[in-house]
């Protein structure tokens, strides 16, 4: 079953876990986790468990047996601006908040992108003052099990803002599902990427993992064969900022030319509107 993980030690990941709580049909199921309680939602098909560490460090989870986890968290930025945000797992170069060296967790680009659909549609719905963005892969835990995460951020005041937890928690439960879709992997450009987002929710395009300007140093193709096989659904196509590209440009064109999926330019894909 697709199982909802939330980190006790989450500020953010918890106030999404009192919305869940307190507004959807979650039962106890008799069963536990570590001490912590299952909750299952039989109408969404989803369970709920809290852990006792900190997710992005928490290996052990493919113990859950679940289909598919949902990290319900928050995330932080230097800018603090307030963002609610989806991204995959893993680590382009060293691993330094958990996962493994040059490990990409598996996920997927439909639900990913069915979650940016509801956080721009609740956020309009409820009034909030957040951006809506895809995050580039950059962190742990690295788990077997396919797994993404949902985010509130960008600073406590957020974490704490019962609006955007309610937003965060109706999406996980209304659009925890992985409709059709050109699944992609992204190249290039900055950690919050406009262009990602602004394709996923205009046009059928959906990323699985996005290796940002500043990990392109570690990017291969060994590397772009871990984000195709690290996909859910086969990505169809690598996406590439080609502005976003940096120093890099001249080394990943020419790496890009041996790739197994045909490459195309993020203005390429939003001018056609495919």
């Amino acid at each position: 079953m697709k199982t909802i993980v939330v980190s006790k030690e989450d500020i953010g990941g918890m106030n999404i876990y009192s919305r869940l709580s307190e507004n959807f049909d979650f039962t106890e199921t008799g069963q536990s986790y570590k001490g912590n309680a299952f909750f299952e939602s039989k109408k969404a098909g989803l369970r709920l468990v809290l852990i006792d560490s900190m997710h992005i460090f928490s290996e052990d989870l493919d113990a859950l047996g679940a289909e598919f986890i949902i990290f319900a968290s928050r995330h932080s930025s230097k800018s603090g601006t307030p963002t609610l945000s989806v991204h995959p797992v893993g680590n382009w170069g060293k691993a330094e908040l958990g996962g493994q060296d040059r490990m990409l967790g598996k996920s997927s680009a439909a639900l990913m992108k069915n979650y940016l659909l509801g956080l721009k549609e609740k956020k309009e719905a409820l009034g909030l003052q957040f951006e809506v963005s895809y995050e580039a892969t950059h962190h742990g835990p690295f788990l077997q099990t396919p797994c993404c995460f949902i985010e509130i951020g960008s600073t406590e005041t957020q974490w704490r803002d019962e609006k955007a937890g309610l937003a965060v928690a109706e999406t996980i439960m209304e659009r925890t599902s992985f409709p059709a879709c050109k699944p992609a992997v992204g190249i290039g450009g900055l950690h919050y990427n406009p262009h990602f987002t602004e394709i996923a929710l205009s046009t059928e395009y959906a990323f699985s993992h996005m290796c940002p300007k500043y990990a392109l140093p570690h990017f291969n193709l060994e590397m772009l064969e871990k984000a195709i096989s690290a996909s859910v659904e086969k990505p169809g196509a690598v996406v590439i900022e080609y502005k976003g590209l940096g120093v890099e440009k001249q080394r990943i064109l020419s790496l890009l030319e041996k790739s197994p999926i045909p490459v195309k330019r993020t203005n390429e894909i939003k001018n056609s509107k495919e």
